[in-house]
């Protein structure tokens, strides 16, 4: 406990946290991180944050041999995350800010109907065919890039910085029926970006281009036959 009678977390570059039980962040309590190690493990994990997570180092493993849930009204900072192979990430009722890289190895990424936010200096990394609710960059500087295929089910949010597919492909929406929404405001995807379409007379934006130049294709149909677009 700390002065105010809440929890601190303080984890360094030398520091290893491991979580064995369920854990409740209420108001005032803190998690620190600026270096080191985070780790769930042990069976179902459920981590409640109502306090500040801010983790600007480092790496944040899910490892419980079933799943971890983050829920609670807070935002989630965190600098790289990993999922380990078998393992469960949920996120319920939570948005999830990453600085550094998301690794999927082998895993499974529940998103529900959340944010995840690309918000890091530098390159950042997804790997892993994962899928997003939501998929914000908002980067300052640097690039995100994809080291497989990237789905994004509702929206595609691109506030700030490149998106380099590397060889794979970005895609938004999921059929016909779920076409998904781009917002755009800046940045570029290098590489492939495919979006699914289901009606006539919308312009549609790809905002397509390379590391230094934006090639962006809009497209008005007048006769459409419904199916997805990569260019």
């Amino acid at each position: 406990d700390n002065t105010t009678g809440k929890r601190q977390f303080n984890v360094s570059s030398t520091g290893s946290l491991i979580f064995q039980n369920n854990v409740t962040f209420e108001a005032g309590d803190e998690l620190n991180m600026t270096g080191g190690t985070v780790t769930f493990q042990g069976g179902n994990r459920t981590f409640t944050n109502a306090g500040v997570v801010n983790c600007t180092g480092g790496t944040v493993v899910f490892n419980d041999a079933t799943a971890t849930i983050l829920t609670g009204a807070g935002t989630w900072n965190f600098n790289n995350i990993t999922i380990n192979s078998g393992r469960t990430l949920t996120q319920t009722a939570s948005n999830i800010n990453v600085a550094g890289n998301w690794t999927n190895s082998g895993g499974t990424f529940n998103e529900n109907t959340n944010t995840v936010t690309c918000n890091g200096t530098g390159i950042q990394t997804i790997t892993g065919a994962e899928t997003f609710y939501r998929l914000t960059t908002n980067k300052p500087s640097g690039t995100l890039t994809l080291a497989n295929n990237v789905i994004v089910s509702n929206t595609l949010n691109m506030t700030a910085g490149n998106i380099d597919a590397n060889g794979n492909k970005i895609t938004l929406g999921t059929s016909t029926a779920n076409t998904g929404t781009l917002n755009y405001t800046a940045g570029t995807i290098i590489g492939k970006y495919e979006k699914w379409l289901a009606s006539t007379g919308a312009a549609r934006v790809f905002p397509v281009g390379t590391a230094s130049a934006t090639r962006q294709l809009t497209t008005t149909f007048t006769n459409l036959t419904a199916g997805s677009l990569i260019v």
